[in-house]
């Protein structure tokens, strides 16, 4: 989410706190992500999910309490330490890689215990309407692991995540986080 505001090229120091839940069994929420200099942040109402008929809410803002993320944004080419990877070299990660996963073995082993997002979920409105569910969120097309490197192939813009208005699409960054389960 940091990545869609105006100008923001980078992210770094980001830090997740509490995951927010989608699924249809559980009230929608309402989220707010905002941005004060460099900081950015993702957060939710405790008092929006236990309203239960309550309006008093509507005379004010209600308070964002509940922190799901947070972290710092920047603008333009980031600049590198002289510490920093500058370069990585893939032949020779792939070469200490001492396992490769397909897609389907990827996703065999995450099978019962991993949800790829349930299909009536609003927010999803779009994949759902849009995209086969089987690309929506399933995207590691192969990933080649050791005990500290990962090299992974994420199938990027392409079954209509192209068409929408995200600069960085919300699912390339879950498939990000998917690698984990190879790791972990």
């Amino acid at each position: 989410m940091a990545l869609e505001f105006p100008g923001v090229t980078q992210v770094w120091d980001c830090r997740f706190e509490a995951m927010f839940i989608l699924e249809e069994s559980v009230p929608p929420g309402t989220l707010e992500v905002a941005k004060d200099g460099i900081s950015w942040s993702v957060k939710s109402s405790s008092a929006l999910e236990t309203m239960q008929g309550d309006l008093e809410w509507t005379r004010s803002a209600p308070e964002f309490d509940v922190m799901h993320a947070y972290g710092k944004v920047g603008y333009g080419k980031p600049e590198l330490s002289g510490s920093g990877v500058t370069k990585v070299d893939v032949d020779a990660v792939l070469a200490r890689c001492i396992q490769t996963h397909a897609k389907d073995e990827i996703y065999a082993n995450v099978d019962g215990f991993v949800q790829f997002g349930p299909e009536s979920v609003f927010i999803y409105w779009y994949f759902t309407t849009f995209l086969p569910s089987t690309s929506r969120f399933m995207r590691l097309n192969r990933a080649s692991i050791n005990d500290t490197e990962a090299i992974c192939w994420i199938r990027g813009h392409v079954d209509g995540l192209n068409t929408t208005d995200y600069i960085f699409h919300p699912a390339l960054m879950d498939a990000v986080f998917q690698v984990f389960s190879l790791v972990c």
